[in-house]
């Protein structure tokens, strides 16, 4: 490859730049030089990469870093470009799934605020036709709380040791008496 020459100056010689071609435009700004992103699966120019990348814990992230990454990132699956799979993560709300050892019920695990596992019936009941020291409501969080007192509207949780037939049997309320007639008890 012969060096150029300087247009002003015909004898003086124009160093070549050494290195590789800057590479393909960055989907994001348009700027060159882009390389592979693996977490983003497109590639990024050296700004738009820095923006991509999370911060430091407890450092800000300007929005206006976000934006041309999360733009390209849409784009591409409008494109029909397949984006990395994500697995589910479960909401801690749901519990933990669990099987009654006695009536082979199925349930969910919850934690209460003293740490203690408790196990809970799956779905909800009418609050006004369940008895106030049976009522649980369980937080976002998936913690457990006793609920007490509630308004005739409101729903709310029981714990399956409330219905479990294995377990002296709740005459006081005719709901849960159903509940533990439908896990095999006698009423």
């Amino acid at each position: 490859m012969a060096p150029e020459r300087s247009p002003s100056d015909p004898g003086a010689v124009v160093p070549q730049q050494a290195g590789p071609p800057p590479g393909p435009a960055c989907p994001a700004c348009g700027a060159p030089g882009a390389r592979w992103h693996g977490p983003l699966e497109l590639p990024l120019c050296p700004s738009c990469t820095g923006a991509a990348s999370p911060a430091p814990a407890g450092d800000p992230v300007r929005l206006g870093d976000l934006l041309p990454v999360t733009t390209a990132t849409l784009v591409r699956a409008e494109h029909g470009q397949p984006l990395a799979e994500r697995p589910k993560v479960p909401s801690p709300g749901e519990g933990k799934p669990m099987t009654c050892r006695y009536c082979f019920a199925p349930g969910r695990w919850h934690t209460t605020v003293g740490g203690a596992w408790i196990p809970m019936e799956p779905d909800p009941f009418p609050a006004y036709r369940v008895p106030p020291r049976h009522r649980w409501r369980i937080a976002p969080d998936g913690t457990a709380l006793p609920l007490g007192r509630a308004v005739p509207a409101d729903t709310c949780r029981v714990s399956h040791f409330s219905v479990c037939p294995a377990r002296p049997a709740p005459l006081e309320s005719p709901e849960l008496m159903a509940r533990r007639r439908a896990h095999g008890g006698r009423g």
